[in-house]
């Protein structure tokens, strides 16, 4: 809550309550530039927007304010609103004018159209608006309302408005579940300096969207901070952002709650610059899924423009990398491009597409330290990088249809492959025009496929198209184009490489050979090999069959044999070397001679409520040695890989559909792929309360069967937990609540109940006692019991119902100067939860002397009060302040009519709040509203005195008597200065017959019952006429 001075100064920022006890409030600390305020402290009072002196400081939630007021202004304030009423104060009393207070200074805020929610800020205060223009949250802290907006928003459309947002901690959105938040063109969030931490964290959200965000993270002041962290949430997404100005992680997700697989997170359309270490992030541990980026622009960075550290299955595609250039500071330094990074061994199946990446060290990287596995890297053009692409620990990876010009010209190349197996390299461009090296180069590697790349270097100096080094064996370098200085060189240390059919030219030697058992353009062998990259398996490998076998080749997708796609079923005779990659769909190799078929046991397609999947495959078929490759995937993204076993479990799986999938493969080349489709469901509960307090978790909870949760109640202040029910299952007193998601537990509803507390206060009179005191000074102690709390006194002293000893506050002391007599000693205690108790005491003063004891002088004596308010009024520093009443005269009614009456009042010396107004009885029972809190004020302009008016609404019955009704009427008014001001009056009605009754019988008995004095005319007149009428007879 924020509160602000009658200038409009920020005063005093605290946590945001729901409701706020009176203690909460008392020595409250704050600084104020470098004004120290922790001595102060401060009363309660509700008073009315208008009302503006020095030393009030308003809230930010609006018209009929809740004030503080400084006791250097108000010492022994009456507060005018009890500790109940200020119990159950609710945050949803909204703003009818200019936000922050009217000394506030702030200025209007408005929800944006089209959105259910709304974060805006003005000079004072940050709102959470509702659709209908009401204010259901303010803070000072920008970060505490974006936490509000987003907790209300699960399900909604939120929208934050034009403006700066600076906050000294994280802006947090947490448990967001199916909703949309769009950032103003004109909004940003940003934090202040040397704040270690995240600008924006997203945690355990689900479904999720951010767009056109502006993230600032104010590097230079930022230690570790990230821009967009992301933890533990799945389906959510950034788009059309901006993310700039961050010491470590641009966008990243960081799953490391450990209970699961979290993913199908991504960041689409968005500007990522100026980032210490990796600007995107798809990962944080080894619990990461399928996370993308896609068509983004990522510049300025000092570690990686993109990174899939730890994320499996991850997507990075059409972006637009550039200038990783180390310029700005705070993590690494390498200055890739794209690197797929393995968490524990686990990065793999990265899908590297249609990126353009300029200007960086290495323009891709697979494996930076730990093996991965099984990417994808296609059609990427890469530009005025030391190194294009390279493979480091890297294994069974595609690299197609790349273009890569002008990478380092001192020995550095446009494809590297070091210490990486099964690797194929086809239908790559590489392209330089000057320098010294080589084009494609291979150290410590086994089972390379290098085919049908076309590579163009300098025919001048030391330029080497394809150089095997340093242990490369088994390298299989086939129908390559090659313009170089030399084509292809293999040094001593390798061993078994093949070289077929390449198109070399240059000025030097055509092949380089210093190899051992290297096989150079054969004329025939006895076996052949075949070379296959499936990508839709995720499976590289390298099958012999011997010379002239035929293989039939079928596939969903598209078939490419040595550069051409050809028609499925497609048979190749093995009487060469061939290599084979597939796209969109599995391959199976079988002939006329071998078979094998797969069968899947289990999964089947059903839906099951637990997070661990076992599987169980077969198969068929007269091929030998099966082997087998099988994967579990999520929305075409991969999420239990590669596992061999025929039987086995996939663990720690998210809500949602599954396809399993089973490849296999035979000694003799048979293979087959089969698919079952599963769904993985959690059980839901909604844990709710009845009011006065709150529960964890609030709302629908999800989780897997047999999974155990403890649900916690927590009551508000004045009430205390009595009980949870469960729907349609029983109820419980135990809390917090253990529980177990089953079939029985889902769908229900579980509510925490609380009962309100009961206060007592009693007060006890240890001194005086009644007797006679023989001196003037007269002691008094008085003593509390009781359950309420932090009892406050007033104290007096009365003779002759006159008070000689006022207002003394502490539970004991002395009275002086009392003469001889009778006198009363009266105590009023009042606890900060309602509970009051008044007590007297009689006792008497004989002195020898006759006079004052003590030598005191004798008190002026001053009318006792008839009633005993909570703090005492002080005297009015400027004067006597008056407030007067008028009767109100509602005239002549008529039964079941509605009918409005004007009540008068006068005052001088101040302004007036009117506090309240409330009726007796029989008129109390016709008001629809018996009890009225109008909080409105009346000020003097520039007057000695002034005059007001408020209207009443009657509503009178259709079975009134026809009387007249006499009531009173009571006005509780508080003037500028803090004091209290009561005044009664009568209020009368006089009821009178109904227009409907036209009987004139029943009009004149109405009439006559109406007036008692007609009735006496009547009997006089009857009186006469009989004494006439015996008159006449006599005659």
């Amino acid at each position: 809550m924020a509160l602000y001075d009658a200038s409009g100064n920020f005063v005093i920022a605290s946590e945001a309550h729901t409701s706020v006890t009176a203690n909460e409030w008392n020595n409250f600390s704050c600084t104020v530039s470098s004004e120290t305020l922790s001595a102060q402290n401060y009363y309660i009072c509700l008073l009315s927007s208008g009302d503006i002196n020095n030393g009030i400081a308003y809230d930010d939630l609006g018209a009929s304010s809740t004030v503080l007021i400084s006791n250097s202004y108000a010492s022994g304030f009456p507060s005018t609103i009890s500790t109940s009423q200020w119990n159950t104060f609710s945050l949803s009393m909204m703003a009818t004018y200019t936000l922050g207070g009217s000394g506030g200074g702030g200025t209007p805020v408005l929800p944006h159209a089209g959105y259910d929610y709304t974060l805006a800020t003005n000079a004072t205060s940050n709102y959470v608006i509702a659709s209908n223009g009401t204010i259901i949250f303010s803070s000072g802290t920008p970060a505490t309302a974006f936490a509000n907006l987003t907790y209300v928003g699960n399900g909604h459309t939120l929208y934050v408005e034009n403006g700066t947002y600076v906050s000294g901690s994280s802006f947090v959105w947490q448990n967001g579940l199916n909703t949309n938040l769009t950032f103003s063109p004109y909004a940003n969030f940003t934090i202040q300096a040397a704040v270690d931490d995240a600008v924006l964290k997203m945690q355990s959200c689900q479904n999720c969207t951010l767009s056109y965000a502006t993230i600032d993270g104010y590097s230079s002041g930022q230690s570790t901070g990230d821009g967009v962290n992301l933890a533990n949430c799945d389906d959510c997404r950034i788009i059309n952002s901006t993310i700039t100005d961050i010491r470590r992680f641009g966008w990243v997700c960081d799953d490391t709650d450990g209970v699961g697989v979290h993913g199908n997170n991504g960041i689409i359309n968005s500007t990522v610059t100026f980032c210490g270490w990796n600007n995107v992030q798809l990962g944080g541990t080894d619990y990461s899924i399928g996370n993308y980026a896609i068509n983004n622009t990522v510049a300025y960075g000092s570690d990686v423009g993109i990174s899939t550290w730890g994320c499996r299955n991850g997507i990075v595609a059409y972006n637009y990398v550039h200038h990783m250039n180390g310029t700005t500071g705070g993590g690494g330094s390498s200055q890739y491009g794209i690197a797929v990074e393995g968490y524990s061994g686990n990065s793999d199946c990265a899908q590297i597409i249609g990126n353009t990446i300029d200007n960086t060290v290495n323009g891709i990287i697979l494996g930076v330290g730990s093996d991965v596995y099984s990417n994808l890297v296609k059609d990427n053009v890469i530009s005025n990088s030391q190194i294009g692409i390279q493979t480091y620990k890297s294994h069974f990876d595609a690299i197609y249809n790349n273009t890569i010009t002008t990478w380092g010209t001192s020995y550095k190349s446009a494809i590297d492959l070091d210490t990486s197996t099964n690797e194929a390299v086809t239908f790559n461009h590489a392209t330089l025009v000057s320098g010294n090296g080589y084009a494609f180069n291979q150290k410590n590697c086994f089972n390379i496929t290098i085919s049908h790349n076309n590579i163009t270097v300098p025919t001048t100096g030391e330029m080497v198209g394809i150089l095997m080094q340093q242990n490369t064996n088994t390298t299989f370098c086939i129908d390559n184009t090659i313009v170089a200085t030399t084509g292809i060189q293999i040094l001593s240390t390798c061993y078994n490489n093949k070289v077929d059919k390449n198109n070399l030219s240059g000025s030097g030697t055509a092949i380089s050979d210093s190899g051992v058992s290297s096989l150079l353009n054969p004329s025939s062998s006895s076996t052949n090999r075949l070379i296959v990259t499936d990508n839709y398996a995720n499976a590289s490998f390298t099958q012999s069959y011997s010379n002239n076998t035929q293989k039939v080749l079928t596939s969903s997708g598209i078939i490419n044999v040595d550069g051409t796609n050809v028609t499925s079923p497609y048979t190749i005779t093995m009487n060469a070397d061939h290599a084979v990659y597939v796209v969109g769909g599995s391959l199976s190799i079988n002939n006329n001679n071998y078979t094998l078929t797969a069968s899947i046991t289990s999964p089947t397609n059903t839906t099951q409520y637990t997070n661990v999947v076992s599987y169980s495959v077969s198969t068929s078929g007269n091929d030998t040695n099966p082997t087998f490759q099988i994967n579990l995937y999520k929305a075409g993204v991969e999420v239990g890989y590669n596992k061999t076993a025929s039987t086995g479990v996939f663990t720690g799986l998210a809500a949602g559909s599954y396809m399993f999938a089973v490849y296999t493969h035979g000694d003799n080349g048979a293979s087959d792929y089969k698919t079952e489709y599963l769904t993985v469901s959690t059980y839901s509960v909604t844990v709710t309360n009845g009011g006065h307090g709150s529960t964890n978790p609030s709302g629908v909870y999800s989780n897997f069967n047999g999974e155990s949760f403890s649900a916690l109640a927590t009551a508000s202040s004045g009430y205390t937990f009595l009980n949870w029910v469960i729907s349609g299952v029983g109820n419980s007193t135990v809390n917090p609540l253990p529980l177990t998601m089953n079939s029985t537990l889902n769908g229900k509803t579980v509510t925490a109940y609380f009962s309100q507390n009961s206060y007592t206060l009693s007060a006890s009179i240890v001194l005086p006692v009644a007797a006679v005191y023989t001196s003037g000074t007269v002691a008094y102690q008085v003593t509390v019991s009781g359950n309420d709390t932090n009892p406050a006194y007033q104290i007096n002293v009365y003779s002759n119902s006159l008070a000689v000893g006022s207002n003394l506050t502490s539970s004991s002391g002395s009275f002086y100067g009392l003469s001889n007599g009778n006198y009363m000693f009266a105590v009023h205690v009042q606890g900060d939860f309602g509970s009051v108790d008044y007590q007297t005491l009689n006792f008497s003063v004989s002195t020898s002397s006759g006079g004052g004891g003590g030598g005191g002088s004798t008190p002026t004596p001053t009318p006792a009060p008839t009633t005993y308010p909570t703090v005492s009024p002080t005297q009015n520093p400027q004067g006597t302040n008056e407030f007067h009443l008028d009767d109100l005269d509602l005239g002549t009614v008529k039964p079941n009519s509605t009918l409005t009456g004007t009540l008068h009042f006068t005052f001088s010396g101040s302004s007036y709040t009117l506090i309240s107004i409330s009726v007796s009885e029989p008129l109390r029972s016709w008001m629809p509203n018996p009890s009225v809190t109008p909080y409105q004020l009346y000020t003097l302009n520039n007057g000695a005195s002034g005059s007001g008016s408020y209207v009443l609404t009657f509503l009178v019955p259709a079975d009134a008597d026809l009387q007249t009704y006499s009531s009173e009427v009571t006005v509780t008014a508080l003037d500028g200065f803090g004091v209290t001001h009561t005044s009664t009056a009568a209020v009368t009605a006089k009821v009178s017959v109904t227009e409907e009754n036209t009987n004139p019988i029943s009009e004149a008995i109405n009439y006559l019952l109406a007036n008692p004095f007609a009735i006496v005319i009547l009997i006089v007149v009857l009186c006469v006429a009989v004494a006439l009428l015996m008159k006449t007879k006599r005659k």
